[in-house]
């Protein structure tokens, strides 16, 4: 008869089985997409289970089968503890993550309001311009704060939104020196935000959402790449300038759509989140 499962044990007479519910190894956790790494490493190996393997009697993995449905067990009551935690801290995300999605909105405004090809025909936008930008950082920082008690992550990009926000006010400065001192200590700030924040969004989601998670880190990494992308055209900029302007304005771009697809983040977020309510 053919074996019920990879490892050899019998699935009519484990022990575990009710519990879980489970419907057999080939057909639940030893599946393609299922969480046995036993089942996983015959598959990777093109062995039909781990008799016909070479290295199946000193085998690590097969040696600790019995425990595969305890291990299962724990895992199963680890994630409906989390997703009961996760009710009750739904409503919290969705209300201030909906904050950081409609914060969008002024901060293009501001945007506009402070670009040097609009300030050239409408001066007087350029100081309610930065107080709305000031303005918006702080908010954003709030609704952060707001979200500390879901993790610690929040409070420390929330912090570092606040110091970035008071720090507009250094466009009052009359001294440029000082400006471009202050402005590149921003910048970095800045960025330490951006990294806790999009990671703490992924820490959050690890549990009920992982493939949203993953996205949130990868957001981070083209952030950098674009990073890069400036550097690269600070550098040429002596050497070809032509070439240094395509770059800038291909990081200039990708910005956009990386603010773009926060954005759509942002949005997947709390409608994720909501569905715990």
């Amino acid at each position: 008869m053919e074996q019920e499962t990879y490892c050899g044990k019998s699935c009519t007479s484990c022990p575990h089985r009710e519990a879980l519910d489970c419907p057999g190894c080939k057909s639940g956790p030893g599946a393609a997409f299922g969480s046995c790494a036993i089942a996983r490493c015959c598959r990777e190996k093109n062995h039909a289970d781990c008799q016909t393997c070479t290295s199946w009697v000193g085998c690590g993995l097969r040696a600790g089968r019995e425990q595969e449905p305890v291990i299962r067990q724990k895992r199963s009551e680890r994630e409906a503890q989390q997703k009961q935690e996760l009710q009750a801290k739904a409503p919290l995300l969705v209300r201030w993550i909906s904050v950081l999605f409609w914060l969008f909105i002024p901060q293009i405004i501001a945007g506009l309001m402070t670009d040097d090809n609009v300030i050239k025909v409408l001066p007087g936008l350029w100081t309610p311009g930065v107080l709305l930008t000031m303005v918006c950082t702080l908010v954003y920082g709030v609704a952060l704060w707001n979200m500390q008690s879901i993790d610690r992550g929040y409070r420390t990009a929330a912090i570092c939104n606040f110091v970035v926000g008071l720090g507009n006010l250094m466009n009052f400065i009359p001294s440029a020196a000082l400006q471009i001192f202050i402005g590149l200590g921003l910048v970095a700030l800045g960025l330490a935000s951006c990294y806790v924040e999009y990671n703490t969004h992924a820490e959050v989601l690890v549990p009920t959402n992982m493939p949203l998670a993953q996205q949130w880190r990868k957001l981070w990494k083209w952030n950098l790449w674009c990073i890069g992308g400036l550097v690269l055209a600070f550098v040429l900029l002596l050497l070809a300038p032509v070439l240094a302007l395509l770059l800038v304005l291909a990081v200039a771009i990708a910005v956009l759509v990386l603010q773009v697809l926060k954005l759509v983040y942002l949005y997947r977020m709390a409608n994720h989140f909501r569905q715990f309510c």
